[in-house]
């Protein structure tokens, strides 16, 4: 899989990434799972302007990730 577009998600340089936007100024956190249960956060944010865009270097040694945005 490659990015079609800006934010579209998918593997650059074998790192699965996407891009997210929202109101500027506001936190958020991304997290992900394996089995949808347990969850663990990856990153913490805070939205600027523009594309915020999330790579996941964990990727490469996950072959099965879930991932979920908290604000």
């Amino acid at each position: 899989m490659s990015t079609s577009g800006p934010g579209a998600p998918g593997f650059t340089s074998n790192q699965f990434g996407f891009g997210l936007s929202g109101p500027a100024a506001s936190s958020f956190v991304v997290e992900a799972s394996t089995n949808l249960q347990t969850w663990q956060p990856l990153s913490t944010n805070t939205f600027g302007v523009g594309l915020f865009q999330f790579v996941d270097p964990g990727s490469i040694t996950n072959p099965i990730r879930f991932y979920r945005t908290r604000y």
